[in-house]
């Protein structure tokens, strides 16, 4: 019998490490979580103050076959907040993503302008 409670105890120490791997790795996801949704709240409030302003972009892009775009204004910022749930066999887990986008507009021809 001492083979059999031998085999018994190092499984109960692997599921209690399994265990504490799960809820670190919960603990991880709430913590990032958080974190990203305080972080679209600061760039929603941003873009919302960058829409208003409209200010000129300050840098100047060499494009190779268009030349010099300078006297870009940053406009229309938009950033998008989304939530999934995905679920595996040891946790159902959350994750939070942001996207944003800025367009630029000058007074360059069509082809020269630089959207994103």
């Amino acid at each position: 019998m001492g083979l059999l409670d031998d085999l018994k105890k190092q499984a109960d120490a692997l599921k209690a490490q399994d265990v504490d791997k799960t809820e670190s790795l919960r603990s991880s996801a709430v913590t990032v979580d958080h974190a990203l949704r305080r972080l679209f709240l600061y760039l929603n409030d941003l873009g919302k103050q960058i829409n208003v302003v409209q200010m000129p972009c300050p840098f100047i892009f060499d494009l190779p076959t268009v030349g010099k775009v300078d006297g870009l204004i940053i406009k229309d910022f938009f950033c998008d907040f989304r939530a999934c749930s995905s679920t595996s066999t040891t946790s159902a887990s959350r994750s939070t993503w942001s996207r944003c986008r800025a367009r630029s507009s000058s007074t360059c021809p069509r082809s020269a302008r630089s959207t994103g």
